[in-house]
């Protein structure tokens, strides 16, 4: 899975998943395809999913630890993203930082309901999750 997104655009889907999942070290999926990034987060009641846009290189899935991750990205520099089975790589404007992934097999989303479903602006949406 290869990737260039805004930071910001990554931080404010991390803050999302994170916020609605059931604890602080919930791992996030991550699934890169035709131009979006889809984060997913669950535990056996609650399931949590945004979706961002994203220069998707190579398409793949990942599963990396949400709290660290957030950690790690801030600021509004362009953030590119690198994984391969046994390696992360984050590399936002001179600081390269690596994690190891869970196998994406490890969090597998749940069929989504087909619905129209809604959209909020993006700053309306990242100021209710900032307060």
């Amino acid at each position: 899975m290869r990737l260039s997104i805004p930071s910001s655009d990554l931080a404010g889907a991390l803050r999302a998943v994170r916020l609605g999942s059931p604890t602080a070290d919930t791992p996030v999926r991550l699934d890169a395809a035709d131009g979006a990034l889809t984060l997913y987060a669950a535990d056996a009641t609650t399931a949590v999913r945004a979706v961002v846009p994203a220069d998707v290189t190579e398409p793949g899935a990942a599963v990396l630890p949400a709290r660290l991750l957030s950690q790690l990205v801030t600021g509004d520099a362009p953030a590119s993203l690198d994984v391969d089975l046994s390696l992360a790589t984050l590399s936002i404007d001179d600081v390269v930082s690596t994690l190891n992934p869970y196998d994406p097999a490890s969090l597998t989303p749940p069929p989504w309901p087909q619905s129209e479903g809604f959209e909020v602006p993006r700053d309306d949406f990242l100021s209710a999750v900032d307060a």
